[in-house]
């Protein structure tokens, strides 16, 4: 990233301090960081201590691992940028998950046969939308759902979107994990607890 980029100089002069930079292309893009858009006239120069450029210039990194799609990937339609690739990288991820956890479990489940630990899991994680539950099924759930927006590999924030979205009695809260939004999260879930616990 350039610190002298016109997008950050035209960013800074309206008044924006702060941008979240991120990177481009499809597929696996990476990961963001959150910087200031303009740096004090006692910036070291070019050949100074990079890490002391980099403290002065970037808020908090890693952000967020971002992963893009497109109508045409920049990449092609090689594994993983495309739309079918990626919603095949997130799968993989977690049947990994789950074949770690059952190789931990197996030796205490001698009579569970390897056919059964592999049907469990494609029951568990082989749908496409849910892994488990389909959009239709969402859309007649008739139960409250509180969703809390996900922000990573195995709770894409699409999918929280989507499914408070398509859920009839859904309860979005997008901001929850930092710590200058846990109040007014834990305030939100003692709401939403109160009105549809049955009395």
């Amino acid at each position: 990233m350039n610190p002298k980029a016109a997008a950050l100089a035209r960013a800074a002069a309206a008044g924006i301090t702060a941008t979240l930079a991120t990177p481009g292309g499809d597929g696996i893009r990476g990961q963001s960081a959150l910087v200031f858009t303009a740096l004090g006239s006692d910036v070291p120069q070019i050949g100074a201590l990079a890490d002391e450029r980099r403290s002065l210039l970037v808020i908090k990194t890693p952000v967020a691992l971002h992963v893009g799609t497109a109508d045409r990937p920049a990449g092609g339609d090689a594994y993983p940028n495309s739309l079918m690739g990626l919603i095949a990288f997130n799968r993989q991820a977690f049947f990994e998950m789950f074949d770690s956890w059952a190789n931990e479990l197996r030796p205490t489940r001698p009579e569970v046969s390897g056919a059964t630990w592999e049907s469990f899991k494609k029951s568990m994680y082989g749908g496409e939308f849910l892994f488990n539950v389909s959009r239709e099924f969402v859309s007649r759930c008739q139960t409250p759902l509180l969703v809390l927006l996900g922000n990573d590999l195995h709770h894409p924030q699409s999918s929280s979107r989507e499914v408070a979205a398509l859920a009839p009695n859904a309860t979005l809260i997008e901001f929850w994990k930092e710590p200058e939004h846990q109040p007014a999260a834990k305030k939100a879930v003692e709401e939403f607890l109160a009105k549809h616990t049955p009395r």
